[in-house]
């Protein structure tokens, strides 16, 4: 009598194991995406039109370069150019301020296919 309950316990736990595993697991534990990563921008304060250098990582061909102030990009950068290093280990991109871009502070941030992210300091445009 025992030896069957025990038996129908290990099967009922199998059997609801089992039925927990019949979900989506590419929904459920979605492949890993690799967001740009801003770590550093120069010359730091700049001015419009000229050259700007983003160091990070994640980036890729279909970068697009930004100033935003908020959530609002104020200017998309132009002529990018990726001048050295790796998308995974780091690379660095020169890329130009449009002129007539407006003095401010902005924050300088890289939008991919894969998400966007933002450099860690402000970038004065004077």
């Amino acid at each position: 009598m025992r030896r069957t309950v025990s038996l129908l316990l290990a099967l009922t736990a199998v059997s609801l194991v089992n039925s927990s595993c019949h979900h989506d697991d590419a929904v459920v534990n979605p492949p890993a995406v690799d967001v740009p990563v801003v770590m550093n921008v120069q010359p730091n304060p700049t001015h419009a039109d000229s050259m700007i250098i983003f160091a990070g990582k994640h980036f890729d061909q279909t970068a697009t370069f930004e100033l935003r102030q908020g959530d609002v990009t104020k200017a998309t950068l132009i002529h990018p150019v990726f001048a050295a290093g790796t998308a995974t280990e780091g690379i660095q991109v020169d890329a130009t301020i449009p002129a007539g871009t407006t003095l401010g502070k902005y924050r300088a941030c890289v939008r991919t296919a894969a998400g966007s992210g933002c450099g860690p300091e402000f970038v004065e445009v004077f």
